[in-house]
């Protein structure tokens, strides 16, 4: 009876720590949406969709490229508003 009152606490943060694993997984994939709207050039230099992504069927998903607007290679077109708009946030 102590051992599972041990491991008690251990779960519910593992369970903590999945539930903001997978909403952090959900706002990457719903900005890669919105970034392929707003700069669609950019879809052809990193080649991902939200499916090849590291991580997208693993437990882990910790490593990935934002490509925020300051950072999308110089040769992709991007409006010049969006990193107005992203130094603003």
């Amino acid at each position: 009876e102590y051992e599972e009152l041990d491991l008690h606490p251990m779960n519910e943060l593992k369970g903590c720590l999945q539930g903001r694993s997978n909403v952090l997984r959900r706002k990457v994939l719903a900005w890669i949406v919105v970034q392929h709207l707003y700069i669609p050039g950019l879809s052809m230099v990193c080649q991902q969709t939200p499916d090849d992504l590291p991580g997208h069927h693993d437990e882990q998903f910790k490593v990935i490229d934002l490509y925020l607007p300051s950072s999308v290679p110089s040769h992709v077109l991007c409006d010049c508003r969006l990193p107005k708009i992203e130094w603003q946030l």
